[in-house]
């Protein structure tokens, strides 16, 4: 499928497929990290990571900063995949996306399955960290590790590939940090929202609020782990993702 859009990278085409699990990275993030959960998941679910502009076989594109403007681009891009069954999976900023294409797409009368919420608060619950997108390069680093950690030692002192890398990165705290919910018709599908135990940023509560967004059921997990949880508890997570999926196999 990466022939047939550049939006999407690294999956696996599943001939025996029944549902397309789109899956949207977060901040800093590319669709590698969802690589490898193709093998995880059996073959009705087939895995389609989103590859945004301005990270990796896409690197040379100018990043999206502002979430109408990407959600627009996924839409068209995303259509035709859209006609048979499906679902979305968010990760952090990803959630953002996921959510207002979801709505986008609703406007169509086109439906997700299923919308699984990972480390991420509601949206219209506002932005509580500090503003970064805009601090200068070597302050800006700091503050995403002192909140995440997540950068590794030998890219930070890497200064060519922290070059390449920086534009999508900010792109992406610029999108978080300047997201403007408002205020629409719960979409239909129900959610299942992932936090990691010991992650500051997302509580139990932020997760329980996505009951506003739905008009479906609501479920929520507390996986052991920080806000990059899919590190432990990765296998847990698919385990779910596959039980709720399964409903619509064979419900």
């Amino acid at each position: 499928m990466d022939a047939l859009s550049p939006w999407i990278a690294y999956c696996k085409p599943k001939p025996k497929r029944k549902i397309r699990l789109f899956c949207f990275p977060y901040a800093g993030g590319a669709a590698s990290v969802f690589a490898r959960w193709h093998s995880f998941l059996p073959d009705s679910i087939e895995v389609c990571p989103i590859q945004l502009p301005g990270r990796e076989n896409r690197l040379s594109e100018a990043p999206y900063s502002h979430v109408p403007d990407v959600v627009c681009a996924l839409k068209k891009a995303l259509l035709p995949f859209c006609q048979e069954p499906f679902a979305f999976l968010g990760y952090s900023l990803g959630n953002l996306l996921a959510f207002e294409l979801a709505r986008r797409l609703e406007e169509e009368e086109i439906f997700p399955l299923h919308f699984f919420v990972a480390a991420h608060r509601a949206p219209h619950i506002p932005y509580k960290e500090k503003i970064i997108h805009s601090l200068p390069d070597l302050l800006f680093l700091q503050e995403i590790m002192e909140r995440y950690n997540n950068i590794p030692q030998e890219v930070l002192t890497n200064k060519e590939y922290l070059d390449l890398i920086l534009p999508g990165l900010r792109a992406d705290y610029t999108m978080v940090e300047t997201y403007q919910y408002e205020e629409a018709k719960p979409i239909q599908c129900s959610i299942t929202a992932f936090g990691g135990q010991e992650d500051p940023t997302t509580s139990q509560k932020d997760l329980l609020a996505w009951k506003q967004e739905t008009q479906g059921n609501l479920r929520v997990f507390m996986l052991p782990g920080d806000h990059f949880f899919i590190k432990l508890s990765l296998n847990l997570f698919l385990g779910h993702i596959q039980n709720d999926l399964d409903q619509y196999l064979h419900g």
